[in-house]
């Protein structure tokens, strides 16, 4: 009842789970140890293997042996294609797709970023210059000024 209870619970939480992590050894091909590209052929003991690898060991075999559990089965035998686990590996490289997308847009929001900080720099360091002739123009006014009222205020007093 106990294990009944535990794979009940497992399997919810795989329901309700965006994502999962697996192990990937079922994705494997048993004999090149290759990530399965397609749908791999099952055996009728129930062991997947890839196409490549199966059609190597047939030869020109009328019946082989499973390279896993060693069970006999006709070459002649109908082909079943394991649909589950390319499912698996096509979702994966969707993950993988979502994955580069996401780090392009982040990479791309890095670089805004950046571009955004060197941006406020230099509009720092032209503000710090219009600041800077405004107080000079300022001093030169006034000094101006200074200058005229001494001038035309001692010339009127001289009048």
């Amino acid at each position: 009842m106990g294990v009944i209870n535990t794979k009940f619970k497992k399997s919810s939480q795989i329901e309700d789970a965006e994502q999962i992590i697996i192990d990937s050894s079922p994705l494997h091909c048993p004999i090149c140890l290759n990530i399965f590209r397609k749908a791999p052929e099952v055996l009728p003991c129930g062991h997947s293997h890839c196409q490549d690898c199966l059609k190597k060991v047939e030869g020109y075999a009328t019946s082989i042996e499973c390279p896993l559990c060693r069970a006999r089965c006709s070459v002649n035998r109908s082909k079943v294609k394991n649909y589950a686990i390319e499912a698996i590996i096509e979702s994966l490289s969707t993950i993988s797709n979502e994955q580069d997308v996401t780090n392009e847009i982040i990479a791309a929001k890095n670089l805004a970023i950046k571009r955004l900080v060197q941006n406020e720099l230099e509009l720092g360091n032209q503000i710090r210059e219009l600041e800077a002739k405004v107080d000079r123009t300022t001093r030169t006014a006034f000094f101006v000024f200074g200058v005229a009222v001494a001038y035309f205020g001692f010339s009127y007093k001289a009048s």
